[in-house]
């Protein structure tokens, strides 16, 4: 993919705070050149202001001025209003990987987080990292509707497993991917109630059982249309949100954030699927919109609700059905183990080797493990469920049930 011509404007990358995003920074510029970002004309890190956690809805709309600003800059182009705006938005592609969790459920990669976690290769061929499988799969799904901009948003620390073909993202507003699933898994993530013409009623978040069937959302086989977490959305849709937070455009051609949204925000954080989707769809109401995003959390103040779900109830919300769809999670150690099995092909069991110098003597025993980046010159016993990572061993090592060992370079406390 070296010469191909790039075909998305950028590649946007969240993170939780200055310091996680100096490391991406580090890790995207040592993948300039590669064909991983050579369909994009530039990429960009962007964290959480202040370290504060603005959740994914905040995070998106940051992300949304971040490129605006950045490609205004680029091409000196003035925008002094909100139909200047919205046409600018028309001519952009841009993929946003939502990447600003902490690792602290995976401390063996908490210098690089999640996002950037080595996984092998189909059939354990090799070795890549999430990143670099993820952004290669997302890169290649077709563009939205011709001239209407496209924003594709997905979250860093899963791999969704699905058929590419399936998708199509022609339609108006923000196209959500959906997965029919059982109800129970359904419970615990976005649903959809949609028209055959793929147009969503209702957007429910974390849905009790009595919810899902009081509004429709259970399909005859008894299963529900699950938010696969890969959405896209059009210019008219971002520049709808935006406007419906209280950004302006001011008479000089800034972009800007004042105001109460823009605080609460910063305090609370804004969730895109509790606050934003719950609002969309033909037969949404105040009513079930309140009881939605209460049902999943939202501690909002009701009369900013209110106004929320004022500035986004017209925005179209659509769902494009996949016959499968697999979620490969890396969030947690348990999960590292189990998504990177599956990925191996299951040949292995659990037990994945990455990265790893079996020199002279060395060798693994056990069953259930995780072993990257050591180089092995005596044998290693694991009782199971076991991760050792950036390790030299030189003589036997034995690890209990459980034990996880991970070697990382630092630096004291004085520096």
């Amino acid at each position: 993919m070296k010469g191909l011509t790039p075909y998305w404007d950028a590649l946007i990358v969240t993170a939780s705070n200055d310091v996680q995003a100096e490391a991406y920074r580090m890790l995207l510029s040592s993948r300039n050149g590669s064909g991983v970002l050579a369909p994009f004309k530039r990429w960009l890190v962007v964290a959480d202001p202040g370290g504060r956690r603005i959740g994914s809805g905040g995070s998106t709309l940051l992300c949304l001025m971040e490129i605006v600003r950045a490609e205004c800059q680029s091409r000196k182009i003035l925008i002094d209003s909100w139909k200047k705006l919205e046409d600018f938005l028309c001519s952009l592609r841009v993929m946003i990987v939502h990447a600003g969790g902490d690792s602290r459920r995976l401390p063996a990669y908490a210098p690089c987080g999640k996002l950037f976690v080595p996984i092998p290769e189909p059939s354990g061929t090799g070795t890549t990292t999430l990143f670099d499988r993820l952004v290669a799969d997302l890169s290649s799904l077709p563009a939205g509707r011709t001239s209407a901009g496209q924003y594709l948003v997905v979250s860093g620390d899963a791999l969704l497993l699905y058929d590419p073909a399936e998708v199509c993202f022609d339609f108006p507003g923000m196209t959500a991917v959906c997965v029919p699933s059982s109800l129970e898994q359904c419970s615990k993530h976005g649903v959809l109630c949609a028209e055959a013409n793929g147009s969503a009623r209702l957007y429910l978040q974390k849905p009790s059982l009595g919810m899902m069937h009081s509004t429709g959302a259970v399909l005859e086989d008894q299963k529900g249309l699950l938010d696969a977490g890969l959405m896209s959305f059009d210019a008219r849709f971002a520049s709808g949100m935006m406007a419906a937070v209280g950004m302006e455009v001011t008479p000089d051609g800034r972009l800007e954030w004042p105001g109460r949204f823009h605080q609460i925000t910063l305090e609370q954080g804004l969730d895109i699927y509790r606050e934003i989707c719950c609002a969309l769809g033909t037969q949404s109401s105040f009513e079930h919109y309140l009881r939605s995003v209460r049902e999943s959390g939202s501690k909002l103040d009701e009369t900013d609700l209110r106004s929320l779900y004022a500035g986004l109830k017209d925005l179209p919300l659509y769902c494009q059905k996949v016959s499968r769809c697999e979620f490969l999670h890396f969030g947690t150690t348990r999960q590292l183990m189990t998504s990177a099995a599956t990925l191996c092909g299951g040949s292995s069991g659990s037990r994945v080797i990455l990265n790893t110098k079996l020199q002279s003597g060395g060798q693994v025993e056990g069953n259930v493990f995780w072993v990257e980046g050591c180089i092995l010159n005596a044998p290693v016993k694991l009782d199971g469920e076991n991760v050792l990572t950036g390790v030299t061993v030189e003589t036997e090592l034995v690890l209990p049930q459980g034990a996880c060992l991970d070697i990382a370079q630092g630096t004291t406390s004085e520096g």
